[in-house]
């Protein structure tokens, strides 16, 4: 359905995507170049929607139905895929999208949008290939009688619509019985040349100074139980429990800080920095490969846990 023509307040559907790439440890500035934006507001206005904003690395828009905006979020993370296959110099490209519903006012030309503010910080409880939904954008799905199953709750009144797409979750794509068994994912954490693997079973994982944790870690920005690692819906889940925060290196290249109660699910291969940033720790890392367990993985790289040159 189009959105409503006139002045006045409505309602409306509210789609906030933010993308990051990376050469290897290097994140990548202005990430989505003129063509980029092009196909993306193609996309979008192909949905219905109408584009608020577009830079090159955040695109927003409004749609009149939350159904519309689904269809345009899946469309932009099927054209990162496209764009992954197509290029090897951009596999580390992803996409976060968060849908909302809410209303916004029209003034003439001016335009102007509730909650879209709010919607950054809701981006950092997604994995780094995903779109999430809050409450009230499926609850007006359901009432327009076609909303998607999500695949879990990430936080209060934000729900996970998608699982991440890393390597090992799109050749699995054709295997849903596997996706669904709960008998694909298993953890290897590697900590000072030493790598080992655990299973759901072994959950809560704890990481941190007290010799009673799972994984004893050394650092000045280090907590007696810094974080630990649960297993929730299939997946593995680190959550931050520290004074000082982690810094989370995930399988798209991009770090994200997590502080006290804030989670993240654990996909593909990255790092857990604790207290303080991949390029500025001293102290060790930790680093987890999260891979289906019926793949042939590719011998890990050597290297260990050594400070990352950005």
């Amino acid at each position: 359905m189009p959105l409503k023509p006139g002045n006045g307040s409505f309602e409306g559907a509210i789609l906030l995507a933010v993308y990051s790439d990376a050469r290897g440890r290097q994140l990548v500035d202005g990430v989505l170049d003129y063509e980029d934006r092009r196909l993306c507001s193609r996309i979008l206005e192909h949905a219905g929607g109408l584009p608020l904003e577009m830079t090159t690395s955040r695109v927003s828009a409004l749609f009149g139905e939350a159904g519309e905006a689904w269809q345009a979020a899946q469309a932009l993370l099927r054209a990162v895929e496209a764009v992954r296959v197509a290029n090897p110099l951009r596999r580390q490209l992803s996409v976060q999208v968060v849908l909302d519903w809410g209303r916004y006012h029209r003034a003439g030309p001016q335009l102007r949008t509730e909650g879209l503010e709010d919607l950054p910080g809701r981006l950092r409880r997604l994995p780094g290939h995903a779109i999430g939904c809050t409450q009230a954008l499926l609850e007006r799905w359901h009432s327009e009688g076609q909303a998607a199953q999500p695949s879990e709750r990430l936080d209060e009144g934000l729900w996970l619509l998608s699982a991440p797409l890393g390597e090992s979750e799109t050749r699995l794509a054709s295997e849903p019985s596997l996706l669904s068994s709960g008998l694909f994912m298993n953890l290897s954490l590697k900590l000072r040349g030493e790598t080992r693997e655990f299973a759901a079973a072994d959950c809560p994982l704890r990481l941190g100074r007290d010799t009673l944790c799972t994984l004893v870690l050394a650092g000045d920005k280090v907590s007696r139980v810094h974080g630990r690692i649960e297993f929730e819906h299939q997946k593995f889940v680190y959550v931050d429990d520290s004074k000082n925060g982690s810094y989370v290196l995930t399988a798209a290249g991009t770090e994200l800080q997590l502080k006290r109660g804030e989670s993240l699910i654990l996909a593909g291969e990255g790092a857990i920095s604790p207290g303080l940033p991949l390029d500025q720790q001293t102290g060790d890392i930790v680093r987890y490969s999260c891979r289906p367990s019926k793949l042939q993985l590719d011998a890990p790289e050597p290297g260990d846990t050594v400070r990352i040159e950005a």
